[in-house]
């Protein structure tokens, strides 16, 4: 998981051209693609499969988070540790 940052900016990357150069969008649209898939960004527009499909992009993005967490935990210094701490930003209820 130390290789979370590339993974994540290549992850957009892939978005970008699944859901913008394949469906022949302009460059602009293509930069801000997930915008596309809220209600204000023109939801009903998009095709269901097409949402299905973000659908489960959104879900591998949650995965790359997830990693991105675990790794800041494991290797995080002094400081950060108490900032999570005094914040909880770790903690579940």
């Amino acid at each position: 998981c130390r290789s979370v940052p590339l993974i994540a900016i290549l992850y957009y990357i892939f978005g970008a051209a699944a859901f913008g150069l394949a469906r022949g969008k302009t460059s602009l649209d293509i930069a801000l693609f997930p915008l596309e898939f809220t209600t204000s960004g023109g939801l009903e527009r998009v095709n269901a499969h097409v949402r299905i499909l973000y659908g489960c992009y959104v879900e591998g993005a949650m995965l790359l988070v997830s990693c991105g967490l675990a790794t800041l935990r494991c290797h995080s210094g002094a400081a950060f540790a108490y900032m999570t701490e005094k914040y909880r930003l770790f903690e579940s209820i």
